[in-house]
């Protein structure tokens, strides 16, 4: 996050941990970020949301698989049209539409991340064989 700031990103909610003990790191919301930012790039695992004006679900699409990981992405639309176009085209183990995550209910899906995110599936028939050696 700091990256993003030096960058020029404004904090208009969070971004620092609060005073005691604990790891606890409060709600964090960026906006003016762009593609030159880590956090907008890398995966990261906190609560944590840039926020980023497009002008139009092409673009939204061109940078959100800009990145080398993909693990989830969620879409939220009101458009079955452009909940099927995001489903396609989001490069992601996981694409979720106006959810985050769902999977993690559904222990018939499998989930797991693309590209440098995860190192495999759990869940469902591709999770279980995992688990699984076969004899010779």
């Amino acid at each position: 996050m700091a990256d993003a700031v030096a960058k020029g990103a404004r904090v208009l909610l969070g971004g620092a941990r609060r005073e005691g003990s604990g790891t606890f790191y409060p709600p964090t919301v960026l906006v003016d970020v762009d593609h030159r930012m880590a956090i907008m790039r890398e995966e990261t695992f906190g609560p944590v949301l840039p926020i980023r004006v497009v002008d139009s679900l092409d673009e939204a699409i061109r940078l959100a698989n800009d990145s080398p990981y993909g693990l989830t992405a969620s879409g939220w639309t009101r458009s079955e049209e452009t909940a099927r176009r995001l489903q396609r085209e989001l490069v992601a183990g996981v694409v979720s539409i106006n959810d985050h995550a769902s999977s993690f209910g559904e222990p018939t899906a499998p989930w797991g991340g693309v590209r440098h995110s995860g190192i495999g599936r759990i869940h469902g028939r591709l999770g279980l064989r995992r688990w699984c050696t076969r004899s010779t």
